[in-house]
């Protein structure tokens, strides 16, 4: 994404930027309704809302347009309020500029015969749940049956209509993990129109029934996509394969526990799946949180994708203990959580009584922000479970972290801060620290005076599991109490 950029994307469409190349750019999101008028007789018609359809079955249109023309349309659009014709067509005249650059013929290089296959493969995962021919595919990638089905197969070493079958068997485990309907409907869900053959080629393909692999399916190669789920999967007794970490962002209690269970470690960037990497260790099932786009498509192409996961403890725990047939274990896993929360809450008794106000302050490489007190994770911890103050004029922050002006800093005089240095690859937030310090707002906080500022570790207490969890609630309990840190028994 860069500046000038226009994107045209069907509705419902899920965009996550690449934080490090876009930050800073900003924008319009401009939606409009398609219709049609539809001619019933001579003397009738009515007017139908329809789809807006992308040529050539493109996931998306991009063009390229000079920022300051759509900037002077738009701001000429918000001074005529009360003009509402012409407040119309100039809407009319933005949108149609829009659509004119996104429908402007771009030169590409002539398309290779790999590309034309892997363009026949997204038509194929996008539209599986059809009947799909060969003749189809072919014709999507512009080549004849025969010749297509020898590059298909030199490509991925499978026939197309194997490849076809293997990907729609893979979407029918996930609906079968999360019980989602019966056999029949699954089957049809799918592109397969009769249950028995579905049932036949998924026993050739897995070597057991769809009702016994459902059963099983917490023995299978699981590849966890963050070490917040392989956590929570030891906590409940499910010992994954695989698990996709940040080695900046591993913890030493986290490494030493998938140590100790033999769980391969696959370093990857903190932007960016090793999607390599993962199909290396072959899974047989992959569990991660939302993902859209072309890491979501290579990652369902691996294997069954269980996506959707909360990055937050406890509804994660739930989510997967619903998966993998683990209810009662996440009960007592619970009861865990909670027994931590009341002897952390005993022992702040009286700083919570007196409501002593606590901030967690994060020191980012352009900004500062503080952690709000209706949000998940670590919030709930502070300001929910373990019941502590947030400072009255940061109540107001509905979001997790949310932007701070350092010049408030001595209108909010917390009595505890907590100080989060935060640690993200390709950042540097040692000037920001420097300045911080330096500030006169920062010098007359009580906290400061009294020296109750505690620097935290952000792999250990952002979106920290159940083997973490009490190592954070002792951190805490220790620091607003001045006792020692005292050893605590691991679930």
């Amino acid at each position: 994404m860069r500046s000038g950029i226009v994107v045209g994307l069907p509705a419902g469409t899920w965009i996550e930027p690449d934080r490090m190349g876009t930050f800073g750019l900003e924008g319009w999101v401009i939606e409009f309704r398609q219709f049609e008028l539809k001619v019933n007789n001579e003397k009738s018609a009515e007017i139908f809302q329809s789809i807006w359809h992308l040529p050539n079955h493109r996931e998306f249109l991009t063009g390229t347009m000079d920022g300051r023309q759509i900037r002077d349309q738009l701001q000429a659009l918000s001074m005529l309020a009360d003009e509402a014709v012409e407040k119309e067509v100039r809407c009319h005249q933005v949108l149609y500029t829009l659509l004119d650059i996104l429908y402007q013929p771009v030169e590409r290089a002539p398309q290779t015969t790999e590309q034309a296959i892997l363009q026949s493969i997204k038509y194929l995962e996008q539209y599986y749940y059809k009947p799909i021919t060969r003749n189809e595919l072919a014709k999507v990638a512009g080549l004849s049956p025969w010749h297509y089905s020898r590059k298909f197969r030199a490509l991925t070493d499978k026939a197309p209509l194997e490849y076809l079958n293997r990907y729609r068997i893979y979407r029918a485990k996930e609906r079968l993990i999360q019980n989602d309907g019966h056999m029949h409907d699954i089957a049809k869900q799918v592109g397969f129109e009769d249950a028995a053959y579905f049932s036949r080629r998924f026993k050739q393909m897995e070597g057991i029934s769809p009702k016994h692999y459902v059963q099983v399916a917490a023995e299978r190669q699981l590849c966890a996509l963050s070490p917040l789920y392989a956590e929570i999967l030891l906590a409940l007794g499910v010992v994954p394969n695989s698990v996709v970490t940040v080695p900046m962002l591993l913890p030493p209690h986290q490494r030493l526990i998938l140590e100790k269970h033999n769980v391969n470690m696959i370093p990857t960037s903190q932007y960016a799946l090793d999607l390599e990497a993962i199909a290396e260790v072959k899974p047989q099932l992959i569990v991660g949180h939302t993902l859209q786009g072309e890491a979501r498509s290579a990652l369902m192409s691996i294997s069954p994708f269980i996506s959707g996961l909360s990055r937050d403890l406890i509804p994660a725990i739930a989510q997967l203990a619903a998966v993998f047939r683990k209810e009662e274990e996440a009960e007592n896993l619970y009861r865990y959580l909670k027994k931590i929360d009341a002897q952390a809450r005993e022992r702040l008794k009286t700083i919570i009584q007196e409501r002593r106000t606590v901030m967690v302050l994060r020191i980012e490489e352009d900004s500062y922000r503080y952690l709000g007190a209706h949000s998940l994770g670590l919030s709930r911890m502070i300001y929910r479970e373990l019941g502590l103050t947030i400072p009255t004029p940061l109540n107001r922050g509905q979001y997790w972290f949310n932007p701070l002006d350092i010049e408030t800093l001595p209108a909010i005089d917390p009595n505890f801060i907590f100080l989060e240095d935060r640690v993200m690859e390709g950042s540097d937030t040692r000037l920001m620290k420097e300045v911080l310090m330096k500030h006169p707002s920062w010098n007359r906080l009580a906290a400061v005076k009294n020296n109750r500022v505690y620097t935290i570790d952000t792999s250990l207490w952002i979106g920290c599991g159940p083997f973490g969890y009490p190592l954070v609630m002792e951190q805490i309990v220790a620091a607003l109490t001045n006792e020692d840190s005292t050893n605590i028994q691991i679930i």
